[in-house]
């Protein structure tokens, strides 16, 4: 069984990637939330959203300990249909190496993910790092 852990969550100033991505954020900013994935009692990813905060006003209060992002979304009107995910390998830094138990350096499954609505609007920009072993990816392959 998967589980949450929810690590934090912020409010703070949209970053200019974050401008690009997501709507509504330029004036009120983001909430970003961490959270690490488990399976097994163990961590095996961690996932850093941003979400528009004009459209999460009391996610803070509304977000329970271990669970999953997408239905507190759903709770708001926003119904995930759609990602876009870009997909690499990349060296674990110090700080994700600490909270996945695995050394620094070592080869992560890299995962960029925006998500969308039912009416196509971007909710969510997510940058989640799993430790490649514990996971299975399965989708559509686009060669660029």
């Amino acid at each position: 069984m998967t589980a949450y852990e929810l690590v934090s969550m912020v409010r703070r100033p949209a970053d200019p990637v974050e401008m690009i991505g997501l709507t509504q954020v330029r004036e009120i900013g983001v909430v970003e939330v961490v959270q690490c994935v488990e399976a097994g009692g163990r961590p095996i990813g961690l996932e850093q959203s941003a979400l528009p905060a004009a459209l999460f006003p009391r996610l803070e209060t509304q977000l329970r300990f271990c669970q999953h992002l997408y239905p507190v979304l759903a709770d708001y009107g926003f119904l995930i249909t759609r990602v876009e995910d870009t997909i690499s390998v990349q060296a674990a830094g110090e700080a994700v190496a600490g909270k996945l138990g695995c050394p620094a350096g070592a080869p992560l499954l890299h995962v960029m993910r925006l998500s969308m609505a039912l009416d196509g609007e971007v909710v969510e920009r997510r940058s989640a790092h799993y430790l490649p072993d514990c996971v299975r990816y399965s989708g559509a392959v686009k060669i660029a």
